[in-house]
């Protein structure tokens, strides 16, 4: 009788506590209450079951090695870009570039008002030395 009262008495403050500690998310009134993705929570569950309890089974037993024969499975036969992965040239996939090398909009307005600048000031100097060079020669005349 005292076995049976603790158990239950673990069991009662189990089922009123562990709410408590799940995470469900940020609610969206807007998304998440809309009539389609009602509908999407249980067809995505059955889908994910499906998924586990046919496909996955099956996939592992037409890839055995010698079974692919039989079922004519082969690994990995196309990319994502419905290209069969042999052609595909090498280094024709170049890494990004490096997140430093990135540079954005603000950086680059910056980098064009300074070569509008180092110009303007180019063409001063030429303008201020063609003056001095006038000048000198009006002196000497």
């Amino acid at each position: 009788m005292v076995w049976r009262n603790s158990v239950f008495a673990v069991t009662a403050a189990l089922v009123l506590t562990l709410p408590l500690s799940a995470y469900s998310g940020e609610y969206d009134d807007f998304e998440d209450s809309h009539p389609l993705r009602i509908i999407a929570y249980p067809v995505h569950a059955i889908g994910y079951t499906l998924e586990w309890l046919i496909t996955r089974p099956i996939h592992a037993l037409v890839s055995q090695p010698d079974l692919e024969p039989v079922f004519g499975h082969t690994d990995n036969e196309f990319s994502f870009d419905n290209r069969p992965l042999g052609i595909l040239p090498t280094g024709s996939m170049n890494p990004p570039p490096p997140l430093a090398s990135l540079a954005s909009t603000a950086d680059l307005d910056a980098e064009r008002f300074a070569t509008q600048a180092q110009t303007a000031a180019e063409t001063a100097e030429q303008a201020a030395q063609k003056s001095t060079r006038a000048f000198d020669r009006s002196l000497l005349k």
